[in-house]
């Protein structure tokens, strides 16, 4: 398994960003705060 220097290094994607409690998009926020970069979001509904 490949070992990163700094988070941005991490590209990350969200499956299901809203729903009831939104925890795609609470999981999206959480990896960008953490320095990932977000890369892709797939949801069924516009």
């Amino acid at each position: 398994m490949k070992k990163f220097k700094n988070a941005s290094e991490i590209k990350v994607g969200v499956i299901g960003y809203g729903g009831a409690f939104n925890m795609g998009k609470a999981h999206l926020n959480e990896m960008k705060k953490a320095g990932m970069t977000p890369v892709a979001v797939a949801e069924i509904d516009k």
